[in-house]
């Protein structure tokens, strides 16, 4: 597992950035889009120091229902990724019967999206520190 360089709140900072970006490339793709907080933002110890995890964001339009839809996914996420000089996302795979899914890793944040019935993204970062030595 690799690790963010950044101190933790730093690497919040940036994840949260990352999950505001994605949110409005998503909304630039598909039109206005309601999303609120479906999950809170947590904090959990990992084999290489801590999980920081940003709330869950929600919105009730199932993006990605179409197969012609997959293509826009990515690039609207590759768009905010890349904005962050990280890799761009993969065209969302699934759908059928489950999850539509994506996600990119790089310099140990992890942007998710995925779909069923609804869209959700998720932002996680992966810091060197214990949990405890982060507030």
């Amino acid at each position: 597992m690799t690790t963010s360089p950044m101190e933790p709140e730093e690497a919040r900072e940036t994840a949260a950035a990352l999950l505001e970006d994605a949110q409005a490339s998503l909304e630039g793709a598909f039109g206005d889009l309601s999303w609120e907080d479906s999950t809170p933002a947590g904090e959990k110890p990992s084999d290489a120091g801590c999980r920081i995890t940003l709330p869950t964001r929600r919105c009730d339009v199932y993006l990605g229902r179409e197969s012609a839809d997959h293509e826009r996914i990515a690039i609207a996420l590759s768009e905010a990724l890349e904005s962050h000089a990280l890799p761009a996302a993969p065209t969302p795979t699934g759908g059928t019967g489950g999850w539509l899914t994506t996600s990119s890793t790089g310099d140990g944040i992890t942007l998710s999206f995925r779909a069923k019935g609804f869209s959700e993204l998720t932002v996680h970062v992966d810091v060197a520190q214990a949990c405890a030595d982060i507030h």
